[in-house]
């Protein structure tokens, strides 16, 4: 019996990791995730835009037309809090409208609450060329965090305390590797979160809030959601994606 226990453990830790990291992807299928694609729903991906090949995600690899290719996402099915998440990614070469001329863009939302629709009610990272790092409030989401200034709210750590709904947070300096993989760890401590792009912390907030979804009218903590990976006209491929629960 101890035997079996000690086999067993080594098992857990294996699968989990030498540093504890648990894979949230695995290489293999979209096991854990699901699709939405507004036109089509849930599960339901007749042009394979998420498709997993070599090992990684790879989000938009379908033909290129003139034709506007709609926004969509793929979400894990279980709620995330404290832990932090990490992956890796790294730009295709395909660009569609209505962003064909625009900047390569997707990203990683957290504390995804409420029904499907693009966009959900959640918080983003941005994965953005020149903008990895960004905070996005998506419908109605907010925080509290310091900028510069307030009429220009780029992350300062000893700027002016800044409380801001809906909108964006610019992240204070852009660590990006053009063309190369990049490495994007959100931090998810309680009500804090922080964004750490390729090593370097360039974003900050707290105090997260979300209209009541009782009705009361009143703004209320959101701190836990499920994750989301966006299809945003930009070829992408994910890598490496995975969890570590904070002590």
């Amino acid at each position: 019996m101890v035997f079996r226990l000690v086999g067993l453990l080594c098992c857990a830790l294996a699968a989990a990791g030498e540093e504890g990291w648990t894979p949230l992807f695995n290489g293999r299928d979209l096991s854990g995730w699901y699709t939405f694609l507004p036109s089509t729903g849930k599960n339901n991906d007749p042009k394979r835009v998420f498709k997993v090949a070599n090992g990684m995600i790879h989000i938009l690899d379908v033909p290129v037309t003139s034709e506007k290719q709609e926004f969509g996402y793929m979400a894990t099915e279980r709620e995330y809090s404290n832990c932090r998440i990490r992956l890796q990614y790294k730009w295709g070469t395909k660009r569609f409208a209505p962003r064909a001329t625009e900047k390569r863009d997707s990203g990683i939302l957290y504390f995804f609450v409420g029904p499907d629709k693009v966009w959900p009610r959640s918080v983003e990272c941005q994965i953005q060329e020149g903008d990895t790092g960004d905070f996005w409030l998506v419908d109605g989401t907010a925080v509290t965090t310091t900028v510069g200034v307030p009429e220009n709210p780029t992350y300062a750590e000893k700027g002016v305390p800044h409380t801001q709904k809906n909108g964006r947070i610019i992240k204070s300096a852009e660590y990006e590797y053009p063309g190369d993989w990049n490495t994007v760890e959100v931090v998810l401590d309680g009500d804090h979160v922080t964004h750490i792009v390729n090593g370097k912390v360039n974003n900050r907030g707290w105090k997260f809030l979300q209209p009541d979804p009782a009705g009361s009218g009143e703004m209320v903590p959101l701190n836990k959601g499920r994750l989301l990976l966006q299809a945003e006209g930009a070829e992408v491929f994910y890598r490496r994606v995975e969890m570590r629960p904070l002590p």
